[in-house]
């Protein structure tokens, strides 16, 4: 069994299930918390399915990523979270909310399906 880029929790646990039959899915799921508290790994939400995980460079901040998600034929690209710095200025200037993008996916329409 491969696993996807983007792999959800329940990808990992039949991924390891069939590595290792004797490791519970529950150790799984505590692992993916424990590795996202140590901001080792991340889960995004990739529109209305589950959330899925990824690997988090050594430097988060520098690294940090967002997903751009096609809404017609599900094409996933990341996006380096500092092309969002002006409009996250702009949204705290007018709002004063400070965005956070990356923890759930950007709607977006791919250049192969306008």
């Amino acid at each position: 069994m491969e696993l996807d880029l983007h792999p959800t929790a329940e990808d990992l646990a039949e991924h390891v299930a069939a590595k290792n039959a004797t490791v519970h899915r529950s150790s799984v799921y505590r692992t993916l918390e424990a590795l996202s508290e140590l901001g080792l790994v991340e889960h995004v939400h990739l529109g209305h399915g589950r959330a899925v995980y990824h690997l988090v460079g050594p430097d988060a901040r520098a690294e940090r990523t967002v997903h751009l998600v096609c809404d017609s034929c599900e094409a996933v690209v990341h996006v380096d979270s500092s092309v969002f710095v002006g409009a996250a200025e702009v949204i705290l200037e007018q709002t004063g909310f400070t965005i956070q993008p990356g923890h759930f996916a950007i709607p977006s329409r791919c250049r192969h399906c306008e």
